[in-house]
C-alpha cells in the first residue's frame, strides 16, 4: 500500500511539472503576437480614451438575461425535428455529416427559464446534450446571423474582410461594386474544434457551445463599434445574453494574449426563427477594430489555441 500511494503521488508531481513545463513554452509561443496587440492597444488608449469610457458605460449600461447562455431547445421535440427544418427560402436543407448522424436529443434536467407549457406557443426549454443537433440548428440559423449582421454593420459603418485578402469593405460598398460575393463571412466552428472545446473546457456539456454559428464585423474606429452594440441593443428580433467587453481599460489581456474586442452572445428572434424552432440557439457575433483584425493571422490564433488548451480552457 506504501508503495502504491508513493508511485501515485511521485506520478501527480511528474504531470504537474510537465503540465506546468507546457504552460511555460505555450507561454512564449504568444509573447510576440502579444507584444504587437499591446502597441496596438497603447496608440488605441492615447487617441479615443473618452470613446473607450463611452463604450464601458454602454456595455455596462445593458442588462443580460443570463451569466452563462446555454444552448436550449423544446424538450418535447427530437433530433429529427431540427433536422428536417427548412433553408431561409424555405426549402428543404439537405444536411451532410454530421448532421446525418443519428443522436439522441433527449435533454438534461429542465432549466428554470422553462416556460408554462399550458401555452401552446410557449418551449419547455431545457439543454441541449446532442453535437450533432446544435450544429443541425448553427446550420439552418447561420444564414439569418448573416443577413443580421449584414444590417446591423450598415448602420455602424462596419466592414467584413475581403475573400481576396485586399483589406475590408462595407456591404453598401460591396454591393455597389459589385464584390458582394468577394466578402469572406466566418463558417461555422468545425467539428473537430467543437469536440475539443466540450471535452477539455465544459467538462463535456454540449450546452456550453455558444460559437457554432458566428460571425464578426470589423472597424474603424471604437465610435463605430459602439453604434453597432446600439443597433444590436434596440434591434427587437436579438436578444443580447452575455457581452464581453476586452477593450475595457481594466481587462486582462494576458488571458487572450493582448488580442482584444467585443464578443456577445445573442439569439435572433423572428417569425422565420420561430417557426424554424431556432429562435433560442445561441450565436456570437465579435465586434473588432480594424487594427486589431489586421493583425490577427491564423497562425497566430493556433499559438493561442495552443497556449489555451495548455492552461485547459
Amino acid at each position: 500500500a506504501f508503495l502504491g500511494d508513493t508511485f501515485i503521488i511521485v506520478s501527480s508531481l511528474c504531470l504537474s511539472a510537465i503540465r506546468g513545463a507546457e504552460i511555460q513554452r505555450s507561454a512564449q509561443l504568444i509573447v510576440d503576437d502579444k507584444k504587437q496587440y499591446d502597441l496596438i492597444w497603447g496608440r488605441v488608449q492615447e487617441q479615443a480614451r473618452a470613446q473607450l469610457e463611452a463604450l464601458q458605460w454602454l456595455v455596462g449600461s445593458m442588462e443580460c438575461p443570463r451569466e452563462v447562455p446555454l444552448q436550449l431547445c423544446d424538450g418535447r421535440l427530437g433530433l429529427s425535428d431540427s433536422m428536417s427544418r427548412l433553408d431561409s427560402t424555405g426549402r428543404p436543407l439537405s444536411l451532410g455529416w454530421p448532421f446525418s448522424r443519428a443522436s439522441s436529443a433527449q435533454a438534461v434536467s429542465p432549466l428554470d427559464v422553462s416556460t408554462n407549457c399550458e401555452d401552446p406557443d410557449a418551449y419547455h426549454l431545457v439543454p441541449i446534450q446532442s453535437l450533432d443537433q446544435i450544429f443541425a440548428q448553427a446550420r439552418v440559423i447561420q444564414p439569418f446571423l448573416q443577413a443580421k449582421v449584414l444590417e446591423w454593420s450598415s448602420i455602424s459603418q462596419g466592414m467584413f474582410r475581403l475573400a481576396t485578402g485586399d483589406g475590408y469593405i462595407g456591404w453598401e460598398e460591396a454591393r455597389h461594386n459589385n464584390v458582394a460575393t468577394q466578402i469572406k463571412f466566418a463558417q461555422i466552428k468545425s467539428v473537430e474544434r467543437a469536440i475539443e472545446k466540450q471535452i477539455r473546457s465544459y467538462q463535456g456539456l454540449a450546452a456550453r457551445l455558444t460559437d457554432v454559428s458566428r460571425q464578426c464585423i470589423v472597424f474603424e474606429s471604437i465610435a463605430d463599434l459602439s453604434a453597432c452594440l446600439q443597433a444590436m441593443r434596440d434591434d427587437e428580433e436579438c436578444t443580447i445574453l452575455r457581452i464581453k467587453n476586452r477593450y475595457a481599460t481594466d481587462y486582462e489581456s494576458q488571458l487572450s494574449a493582448g488580442y482584444r474586442d467585443v464578443g456577445l452572445n445573442l439569439t435572433i428572434n423572428t417569425e422565420a426563427t420561430n417557426v424554424l424552432k431556432i429562435n433560442h440557439h445561441v450565436c456570437e457575433v465579435q465586434l473588432i477594430l480594424k487594427s486589431f483584425a489586421e493583425v490577427k493571422t491564423a497562425e497566430g490564433h493556433m499559438r493561442y489555441v495552443h497556449f489555451r488548451n495548455a492552461r485547459a480552457q
